[in-house]
C-alpha cells in the first residue's frame, strides 16, 4: 500500500516506512544491550523460518523487546510459573542456542527450558523460597504485640463505648 507525504506530496511504500521506525528501535536496543549486542542479534537469527532466510525487523523488534524485558528484570514465566535469572544466565542460554544451529524458532519456550536448571522459583508475591523462609521466620520470631493482625495493642474498651453511641 503506498502513501503520499503531507508535505511535500512524495510517495513511499508503507512497508518502509514501519521498517524505518523498526530499523531506528533496534539501533537504541542494541546500544543497551551492549557487549552482549552479537549474541542476541545472532539469537534472534534463529527464529527465521529457513536456514538462510530473513527475518522481518517488527518481528526481530519484538524478540529484542522481550529479550530486553528479560535482561533488566531477571523474572519469567513458564508453564504458569513464575523464575528469576542473571543476565548472564540469559546470554548463555542464548549463546547455547545459537551454538545448536537451530532455526524456525516459534516462541521462547526452548530459551525458557535452558534458563529453567540456573533459575529460582518465585512465589506469586515475587519472593525466591529463602526470601519467603527468612520473611516467616522473622515473622514468628517478633514480639507478640508487634505481628500483624495480633489482638495485643487493641483498646477494647474504645471500640465498644465508640459503638454503643
Amino acid at each position: 500500500m503506498k502513501g503520499q507525504c503531507p508535505k511535500c506530496g512524495a510517495k513511499f511504500w508503507l512497508d518502509q516506512a514501519f521498517d524505518a521506525r523498526w530499523q531506528g528501535e533496534l539501533q537504541e536496543m542494541a546500544e543497551e544491550f551492549g557487549e552482549f549486542w552479537e549474541t542476541v542479534h545472532e539469537y534472534t537469527d534463529c527464529y527465521r523460518t529457513s536456514e538462510f532466510g530473513e527475518i522481518r525487523p517488527k518481528r526481530r523488534w519484538q524478540l529484542m523487546r522481550r529479550l530486553m524485558e528479560l535482561f533488566r528484570t531477571g523474572e519469567y514465566s513458564f508453564r504458569g510459573k513464575r523464575y528469576r535469572t542473571t543476565k548472564q544466565h540469559v546470554v548463555n542460554a542464548m549463546h547455547g542456542t545459537v551454538q545448536r544451529n537451530i532455526w524456525n524458532i516459534k516462541n521462547d519456550h526452548y530459551l525458557y527450558t535452558i534458563l529453567m536448571r540456573d533459575s529460582e522459583r518465585l512465589s506469586a508475591e515475587g519472593l525466591t523460597a529463602g526470601e519467603e523462609r527468612a520473611r516467616e521466620e522473622e515473622r514468628r520470631t517478633a514480639p507478640r504485640g508487634e505481628r500483624h493482625g495480633e489482638p495485643g495493642k487493641i483498646d477494647f474498651g474504645k471500640l465498644l463505648k465508640r459503638d454503643k453511641e
